[in-house]
């Protein structure tokens, strides 16, 4: 009898490493995408931070122009509190 709960030991202890192995290569790919999504969100946060930076030049040429700021925020199609935060810096 002890032959057969050590074969029986045995089978679930190879289950355990095997299952924890699948687990690894599924964690491994869940940081994998995490990594991806990480570096696609700081890339979209780079082409905001280019879009806002844009927005202000365009905001601070439309002053000088002589453009109210009700104007400019429907030019630059922002929000006038945009328009004056950008034109106080």
């Amino acid at each position: 009898m002890k032959i057969v709960e050590e074969y029986a030991q045995r089978k679930v202890d190879e289950a355990k490493v095997e299952f924890q192995k699948e687990l690894q290569a599924k964690d491994d790919e869940l940081f994998a995408k995490d990594k991806e999504l990480v570096a696609k969100d700081e890339e979209l946060v780079a082409k905001d931070d280019e879009i806002k930076k844009s927005k202000q030049n365009v905001i601070v040429n439309l002053d000088k122009e002589g453009f109210s700021i009700k104007d400019i925020a429907r030019l630059a199609d922002v929000s006038p509190e945009f328009v004056s935060e950008t034109l106080s810096k």
